[in-house]
């Protein structure tokens, strides 16, 4: 019988400084995707308030997935984030 080897110490990733992007998207298409969501968001918070916008609502006038927007940002926070940076 072999003895139980010890596990790695496992630390979590490191959280991301700004906490708003999850990767810069470098192809036009990715760039695309990204305005899209970015788009998105404005015309929605344009309508309603921040805390009655969803992430569903975002992509769904977006037209992308919901793996494309966790590709690019954290939460709706860090979207609000990037996209207040880029309003400024």
């Amino acid at each position: 019988m072999k003895a139980a080897r010890p596990k790695a110490p496992t630390t979590p990733n490191p959280p991301n400084p700004s906490g708003a992007r999850r990767r810069k998207p470098a192809q036009s298409r990715a760039r695309a995707t990204a305005d899209a969501i970015r788009d998105a968001f404005f015309q929605l918070l344009a309508e309603k308030p921040y805390d009655r916008i969803s992430i569903r609502q975002v992509i769904g006038l977006a037209g992308v997935g919901i793996g494309s927007f966790y590709e690019y940002f954290s939460c709706k926070d860090a979207l609000a984030a990037v996209c207040i940076h880029l309003r400024v």
